[in-house]
């Protein structure tokens, strides 16, 4: 039978199956934290940004400002061009879909918007124009002026435009929405944007537009009819092309990586605390000194000589023998 006991190796999370699961759960809330960064794509833009100005050269600067063309047509100060297109309007129906008798009076306020340049139209247009008012009152304000301060989220290129009265091969359609429409969209027609305006429905600019009210546009979103006012004129973006920023770290990346240094930190003095005992701490005092006699033993004192024990006398005549010489009596 043995005389000490077996010592367990010491665990650094401990025995138990509750540190085991503590442990497990704080590793599962760090990968779930760092996947959830991961997979933004924004987290990741500094370092695209990096290998494109690795790889390429860097691009040729964008224009602060934008040029206007202006054609040379007669627009609605001429009298018997505005007597024109009002009857041209007539035949313009709200909340449906542009039609094929619309068009003639579609281009012609795309002319008047060619025709002259964005401060000529935007000194004669009425700031006060509510969104509802366009619904309400369609007719009313038909073929005139408005100014809109605009958020544009999508933009729309539209090119091989048939042959017009605008002299126009391509268009732009803006959808955006104002601060007193709330949610509620405007679509405009411009002929020109600036370079730096982006083409898709992830956009996010601001503009000025000028132009004339046209109809309340009939559309399909999300599998649902809607209407949105629709407006030929001009844009002038607010500012211009943003500057490209050195990448520098969120406050996001900021708080999650002092979060994971807690967690961590946390994590290391809970397995210090709960760590098992060493072998020596296993063993008691009594178990320390067995084992100490067991591997010193003490040599058994040596036992008196007995009187009985017999004698050998060596003689000057005797000779070395490999074996012990008897007695004197054999």
């Amino acid at each position: 039978m043995s005389r000490y006991r077996r010592s367990s190796i010491g665990r650094p999370y401990g025995s138990g199956s509750k540190p085991r699961l503590l442990t497990s759960v704080l590793l599962l809330i760090i990968v779930s934290m760092i996947y959830t960064q991961a997979k933004d794509a924004r987290n990741w833009r500094w370092l695209e940004a990096q290998e494109v100005d690795s790889e390429k050269p860097a691009p040729t600067a964008k224009p602060k400002e934008w040029k206007e063309v202006v054609i040379e047509a007669p627009h609605d100060g001429n009298p018997e061009e505005l007597a024109t297109c009002r009857m041209q309007l007539q035949a313009v129906q709200d909340k449906r879909p542009l039609e094929g008798l619309e068009m003639p009076s579609y281009y012609r306020l795309l002319k008047w918007a060619r025709a002259q340049p964005f401060d000529a139209l935007e000194v004669r247009a009425n700031r006060k124009v509510t969104y509802n008012q366009f619904f309400q009152t369609a007719d009313k304000h038909r073929g005139k002026l408005v100014r809109l301060r605009l958020h544009v989220r999508r933009i729309e290129e539209h090119e091989d435009l048939p042959q017009n009265s605008a002299e126009a091969r391509k268009v732009y359609e803006l959808w955006g929405f104002t601060d007193e429409s709330k949610d509620h969209p405007y679509s405009v027609v411009v002929p020109e944007i600036p370079s730096w305006f982006n083409l898709g429905g992830e956009v996010e600019e601001e503009c000025v537009f000028v132009g004339y009210f046209f109809k309340v546009l009939a559309y399909e979103a999300f599998h649902t009819n809607r209407a949105a006012p629709l407006l030929m004129g001009r844009i002038r973006p607010v500012s211009g092309p943003p500057k490209k920023a050195a990448p520098t770290s969120s406050g996001l990346e900021l708080a999650l990586g002092a979060v994971i240094l807690v967690l961590v930190a946390g994590m290391i003095w809970y397995a210090m605390k709960t760590r098992s005992p060493g072998p020596k701490q296993r063993f008691n005092k009594g178990a320390t000194e067995g084992v100490d006699d067991w591997l010193n033993p003490e040599l058994p004192a040596a036992a008196p000589e007995s009187p009985s024990t017999a004698t050998f006398e060596i003689t000057p005549n005797a000779t070395p023998s490999a074996t012990p010489q008897g007695s004197a009596n054999e």
